[in-house]
C-alpha cells in the first residue's frame, strides 16, 4: 500500500456540511447517530473485472470505524443491479 497526500479539499465549511452525503436523504443528524444505526459494505471493483464486496463489523474501541470482514462475495463485472443489490443486503 502507498500512502500519498491527497490535494488540499477548496470548499468552505458551509459547502462540506451541505455535501455531507451520510446526512442527505436520511433521518440522522449527527454521525454518531449515523454510525450506529447503519452498517458498513465495501465494493471495490478489481482490474480483473469482479466486484468483491465486504461487509464490515464495527468497531466497540473507536467510533466510527470498523474491525473487520463479517462476509465476502465475489461477482464478476457482468453482474446485473440486481446480484450486487442482493449481495450488498
Amino acid at each position: 500500500m502507498i500512502l500519498v497526500n491527497s490535494p488540499l479539499s477548496s470548499l468552505t465549511p458551509n459547502e462540506r456540511k451541505e455535501n455531507a452525503a451520510w446526512k442527505k436523504n436520511t433521518k440522522y443528524r449527527s454521525r454518531v447517530s449515523f454510525w450506529k444505526n447503519n452498517h458498513y459494505v465495501r465494493v471495490k471493483i478489481t482490474e480483473d473485472n469482479q466486484y468483491i464486496i465486504h461487509s464490515m463489523k464495527k468497531s466497540h474501541k473507536r467510533q466510527y470505524t470498523y474491525d473487520e470482514i463479517i462476509k465476502e462475495f465475489i461477482l464478476f463485472a457482468d453482474a446485473d443491479a440486481e446480484e450486487i443489490g442482493k449481495a450488498v443486503i
